[in-house]
């Protein structure tokens, strides 16, 4: 596996993620500041996964199809299945748009990146790859300087133009909120599968 120009294969663009773009820079937006570690060690409970070491704890990742995918996106579901079915992208699989893609759709209330993924596989599908990525590039990148930005940003972090009608806003403490109530949630449907 290698990186594919940061495609996924949800269709979700990944280098315009808060991760990757903290593991690039250094900076942190309010997405990525919340992945504490406590929330990541929740968030893998809640999942069902245990973690080998603290150092998956890092925001890191070179994106969904590369050999460094951080923590949380290395036990994607979606992800999982693609590799498995050997497809680059859901809807080059036969059972495109299944239950798995329905339910990844669902988080779009509280994470609103995700309502771009049906979206981007129908245009990558049409257009193809190369001018996708050149869209996303563009789309992603500040207007006034050209540096990119990644999904929840609202300012840019090299010439300070405001992003909020560009990116999908700040991650607020509402969203925030939202987000720990599912994980607790579905951290008790873990255990008490467990349990069982």
């Amino acid at each position: 596996m290698k990186n594919k120009d940061f495609d996924s294969y949800c269709g979700i663009f990944c280098e315009a993620c808060d991760i990757q773009v903290a593991a690039k820079t250094g900076i942190k937006s309010k997405f990525a500041t919340f992945w504490s570690e406590k929330n990541i060690e929740l968030y893998q409970k809640s999942q069902g996964y245990t973690y080998d070491t603290k150092d998956q704890f890092k925001l890191k990742c070179s994106g969904c199809k590369s050999e460094e995918v951080f923590i949380n996106c290395r036990i994607c579901k979606i992800r999982e299945c693609a590799i498995s079915k050997g497809v680059e992208h859901c809807s080059n699989c036969k059972d495109y748009k299944c239950l798995l893609f329905i339910n990844f759709e669902k988080g779009k209330a509280i994470l609103p990146h995700l309502a771009q993924a049906e979206t981007n596989l129908n245009t990558i599908q049409s257009v193809g790859m190369e001018a996708w990525k050149m869209d996303q590039t563009k789309k992603w990148a500040c207007p006034n300087c050209q540096t990119s930005f990644s999904w929840y940003a609202t300012s840019c972090k090299n010439c300070g133009a405001n992003l909020k009608k560009l990116s999908y806003g700040s991650f607020n403490w509402i969203r925030s909120f939202l987000f720990n109530l599912g994980i607790n949630s579905m951290t008790r449907k873990q255990k008490s599968l467990n349990r069982s």
